[in-house]
Order: C-alpha cells, then structure tokens, then sequence
C-alpha cells in the first residue's frame, strides 16, 4: 500500500500494528500497518511546527514541536490526546526514551522527565 502524504512529514514512527505520521504542522494520522487504511486522520496536536520526529514509548506516542511542547497521544485504534506539556525553550531535536525517563534536547538544555 501507499499513501501520499507529501515531504513535509518527520519520520513516522510505529507499533507493529498502526503506523502514526504527523506533518509539520502538527496534524497527526494513525494507518493500519498491513492494509495501509486510515484508523484516525488529521487530529491536531499542539499549535507549532514539527521537526523533530515523533517517538513511540510504553503505548504512548510523544510529539514535540519547535516551540517546546510535547503532546503525549495514546498509541491506538482511536485518538486519545493524553497530555500537553510545554519546556520554555525551542525544540528541534527528536526525543529519546530510555527505560522510564525521556530526554528532550532543547536549543539551550538537555531534559530529563520521569515519572518517578
């Protein structure tokens, strides 16, 4: 299958089962893995644009724009917007998960967020 989303979408990122694209402008699409059908389409996510590539960690799928906020969305069938969260600081770079934490490279730190 395929799907025609353009150049203007950070790599997509994946379950197994449902594939979750957003473009940068922070509109987000989920598709079948195997049959490339749409589950949800064209949900929006934080105001801002979207470089950094958005991840996929403990069932949550994380997207942060340039302007600092991640939007946490429920890795599913259904869209499920979980939480917003906003560091003060411009954002380019992708987030990384390590076991329970997330780092998040701003243009002037580098975050540790855990859930401890």
């Amino acid at each position: 299958w395929k799907n025609n989303l353009g150049s203007d979408v950070p790599t997509p990122t994946t379950d197994g089962k449902r594939i979750f694209v957003v473009n940068d402008r922070g509109i987000m699409i989920a598709f079948d893995a195997a049959s490339g059908d749409i589950l949800w389409d064209r949900q929006r996510l934080a105001p801002g644009t979207y470089s950094a590539s958005p991840i996929l960690a403990d069932g949550k799928i994380y997207a942060t724009n340039e302007e600092g906020t991640t939007t946490v969305v429920e890795a599913g069938d259904e869209f499920k917007m979980l939480a917003q969260n906003r560091l003060n600081d411009h954002t380019l770079a992708t987030p990384a998960p390590v076991g329970n934490e997330l780092y998040i490279r701003t243009a002037e730190y580098l975050y540790c967020l855990s859930n401890r």
